[in-house]
């Protein structure tokens, strides 16, 4: 009888593990989904294209700024100077404390 009962408590965490285990296999009848691997945007640490975006930035937002469209400051001049300033600290100011100050007239250019 002893026997009987170990025998059932070995089998017991068997069964529980192929149950769980069959629960947890990916048998559904939907195709699977394949993973788009897009490739990765090119970056720059040239100083120069982020001044020049910068200047070309300012030009457009200009008359925003002086007409006071309040309402159009968010999207259209927030949130793009703080794209800008972002991938320039990321890609340009990072990248100018390595190759020591390489870049330092456009950082002033861009900074002021």
């Amino acid at each position: 009888m002893r026997a009987h009962l170990n025998r059932s408590f070995l089998l017991l965490p068997v069964l529980i593990s192929v149950l769980g285990l069959q629960a947890c296999s990916n048998s559904s009848n939907e195709p699977e989904r394949k993973v788009e691997i897009k490739p990765a945007p090119k970056l720059t640490n040239d100083a120069t294209s982020y001044a020049q975006q910068a200047w070309k930035l300012m030009n457009e937002i200009d008359a925003l700024v002086y007409q006071k469209q309040t309402e159009r400051l968010e999207q259209e001049v927030r949130k793009p100077i703080r794209q800008l300033t972002t991938d320039w600290r990321i890609n340009v100011k990072m990248t100018d404390s390595v190759t020591e100050g390489k870049y330092a007239l456009c950082r002033k250019a861009l900074s002021s």
